[in-house]
Parts: structure tokens; C-alpha cells; sequence
């Protein structure tokens, strides 16, 4: 009891295997399939995390300042918030790109098509910090999220937090990593 005798050929199994699964992404030129294949959470557990309900309802305010923001990468961004699991959310897009005529369409599409998000449309760019302010003065969640307008989140993000927070009530904050996909 309480001792375990390794092979060797065991041993280099366990030792490939390893270094498979701990490889950097950048060195990994597998790592964008496996991400889709083996991290991305199946839609069968989505629709359970709808349907969770949980002993706490956090509302959180996503604020996303946007600057000459590709289109394409805009529509993604505001289809992985507007696709999470846990639905108790704002989205607030702060627009400091008023010239740009096609980014203010798109924008007040969503805003239209949405009633969680709330536009900001500021005459012009006052840096990424002032613009992300004027999210936060519009913002009404009891959290609030920071999200870069080219960035996307995974549809059970907000759930996870929300999951944490039943847990552990008492978090203030809390706090993802990124990472970095190829489609």
C-alpha cells in the first residue's frame, strides 16, 4: 500500500504525454484545433447552465471601449457576449469612432436588436482609459467586466463567475487569462 512501481516504457508514455498537454500554444501548431475540440464548452452544457439557477444573480456590465474597430471583429465580439449561458448581463459599447459611419451602423444595429446593451457615442477618441470611463459612468452591474473591442469571450464565461460567486460570496473580484485562437 501506498507504493507504485513505473515501468519504463510507462515511464516515457506518461513523459510524452506530459509534455503534449503542457506544450506552450506558440509551439503547438495543434493548439487552435484541440482548443475547438477538447476547451470549448459543448452546447448540451451550455443549455444546462441556462437553466441553472443559482442562489446568486450578479448583474455584469461589459464595458468595451471601441476605436476604429474592425467590423468583423466587432459582430464576433458582441455575438460571444450576447451568447453567454448566463444571461443576467449589460453590454455597454462605448464608440469613440464617430466617423467611421459603417462601425456606428453596426453599433446601433446591436443596440437595437438588444436591450442589454447600452451605447455610449463619444465625439471623439479621448484614449482608451477616458473612453473606458465613460463606459463605466453609464454601467449599472454589480461587477464590472473589461473587454477589448477585438476580443471574444467563451459563451460560459459569465457563468463561471457567477458559479464562483455562489461559492464564494464574498469575492470582490475576479480575474481570466487570455488566450490567443487562429480560425
Amino acid at each position: 500500500v501506498g507504493f507504485f512501481a513505473q515501468e519504463p516504457h510507462d515511464l516515457v508514455f506518461w513523459r510524452n504525454y506530459w509534455s503534449n498537454i503542457t506544450r506552450p500554444a506558440f509551439m503547438d501548431e495543434r493548439y487552435s484545433d484541440r482548443y475547438f475540440l477538447d476547451w470549448v464548452t459543448p452546447r448540451v452544457d451550455l443549455e444546462l447552465q441556462r437553466r441553472t439557477k443559482l442562489s446568486v444573480a450578479p448583474k455584469f456590465s461589459i464595458i468595451v471601449p471601441l476605436y476604429r474597430t474592425p467590423h468583423g471583429y466587432f459582430d464576433e465580439m458582441v455575438e460571444s457576449v450576447l451568447g453567454q449561458s448566463y444571461e443576467n448581463f449589460e453590454l455597454v459599447l462605448v464608440n469613440a469612432s464617430p466617423e467611421d459611419v459603417g462601425l456606428c451602423r453596426r453599433v446601433e444595429y446591436w443596440h437595437r436588436r438588444d436591450s442589454r446593451i447600452k451605447t455610449v457615442n463619444l465625439e471623439q477618441n479621448y484614449g482608451i482609459t477616458e473612453n473606458t470611463n465613460e463606459g463605466i459612468r453609464v454601467a449599472t452591474g454589480d461587477f464590472l467586466c473589461f473587454l477589448d473591442h477585438d476580443d471574444t469571450l467563451t459563451l460560459d464565461a459569465l457563468f463561471c463567475y457567477a458559479k464562483a460567486l455562489e461559492e464564494y460570496p464574498e469575492t470582490d473580484m475576479f480575474y481570466s487569462d487570455e488566450d490567443h485562437v487562429e480560425r
